[in-house]
């Protein structure tokens, strides 16, 4: 048995040099003999209390653990809840404020149309809203007019462009 170790030893302590393992040397002393024994695991008495301890630990953390679960079930359905609650609160807000406008509006419609029938020289109740009305179709007429002449008059303007361009072009090239 002795000298089948001695063998074995020797063997690996000739060939460790010509051995890599993942690209890295392989020392001797880890093939060798001389590798340290492994320890002796001594364990600890048995203890009922620690042992109960840790029952109870495990039956906290499954308690804690349904707890989350149920979080999980519930909080998105409450969210969602509440969350629809105050869109329903936001619209009936709107819709309350949308009737007194309206109502608003009516009543002073009502009161132009009463005092319309007494001047009826004034026009339309239109017409007094819109008193910029002339100004505003004059502007849009003469945007109208210059967008009509920039069209007429631009492919002329591009020509002479193209035309300087290429004189600018020639003069440059020709150092004059």
């Amino acid at each position: 048995m002795k000298k089948t170790k001695q063998y074995i030893n020797k063997t690996f302590s000739l060939a460790a040099p010509n051995l890599t393992i993942n690209g890295l040397p392989v020392a001797p002393e880890s093939f060798v003999g001389t590798a340290v024994p492994a320890p002796n695991t001594v364990y600890e008495p048995f203890d009922a209390r620690k042992r109960r301890q840790v029952a109870d630990l495990i039956t906290q953390e499954e308690k804690l653990l349904e707890d989350v679960a149920a979080l999980k079930r519930s909080v998105p359905a409450k969210v969602a809840a509440d969350h629809a609650e105050r869109i329903r609160a936001a619209m009936r807000q709107d819709e309350d404020d949308l009737r007194e406008r309206v109502a608003r509006d009516a009543s002073a419609a009502e009161a132009d149309e009463a005092g319309t029938a007494a001047g009826a020289a004034r026009g339309p109740p239109l017409a007094a809203r819109l008193q910029r009305q002339e100004g505003v179709e004059g502007g849009f007429k003469s945007a109208v007019q210059g967008l009509n002449r920039l069209k007429r008059d631009m492919p002329a303007v591009v020509a002479k462009m193209e035309r300087a361009r290429v004189a600018g072009e020639y003069v440059v090239s020709k150092g004059r």
